[in-house]
C-alpha cells in the first residue's frame, strides 16, 4: 500500500492555510504546514514533501529566499514548489519559472483550481495521487476561495 503525496504549506495567513489544508485533506493528502519563513525551511529540510505551496510575503524569511535556499540544497533542489501568493507582479511568473517552480498562482483562487494545479504538477513526477472520493452532492460545491492576505 503506498502513502498519500506530502503537501507542505509555508502560509502565514491562518486562513488560507485552514482552507489549503481542509481542502487538500479531503482531496486524501498528507499535509504539514508552517506560519513563517524560518519554521517552513525548516519544515522542509525535516521532511521534504512532495510539493510545496509557498507564499512569498512571510514573516523572518521571504518566499523567494526560501525557494533560493532549497534550490542550492541537493536533497531539496528538485523539489515541486507552487508558489501561491497575492502579489501579483509582472516579473512573478517568470521569476518562478526560472526557479523552476511548477506554478505560480495568486490568491483568491478556488480550491479546484489549486487542486488541478497541484495535481497536475504531481503527475509530471509520477507521484501517486490520491483515488478520488465517492461523488456526494456536497462535494460538488467548493469552499470559499483563500483570503486575499498574504
Amino acid at each position: 500500500m503506498s502513502q498519500e503525496p506530502l503537501v507542505g504549506i509555508i502560509e502565514d495567513d491562518e486562513d488560507n492555510r485552514d482552507v489549503f489544508r481542509t481542502v487538500l485533506e479531503y482531496r486524501g493528502y498528507r499535509v504539514v504546514e508552517a506560519a513563517d519563513g524560518p519554521a517552513g525551511l525548516e519544515l522542509v529540510r525535516d521532511e521534504p514533501p512532495d510539493l510545496l505551496l509557498l507564499d512569498l510575503h512571510l514573516p523572518g524569511l521571504d518566499g523567494w529566499s526560501i525557494l533560493d535556499a532549497l534550490r542550492a540544497t541537493p536533497a531539496t533542489r528538485a523539489l515541486p514548489v507552487i508558489i501561491v501568493t497575492a502579489i501579483v507582479h509582472p516579473a512573478g511568473p517568470g521569476r518562478a519559472a526560472a526557479a523552476g517552480c511548477c506554478r505560480y498562482l495568486t490568491k483568491p483562487l478556488l480550491p479546484a483550481d489549486l487542486l488541478r494545479e497541484i495535481e497536475a504538477c504531481l503527475s509530471a513526477r509520477s507521484v501517486n495521487l490520491p483515488r478520488a472520493l465517492p461523488a456526494d452532492p456536497a462535494s460538488t460545491r467548493d469552499p470559499p476561495p483563500a483570503s486575499r492576505s498574504d
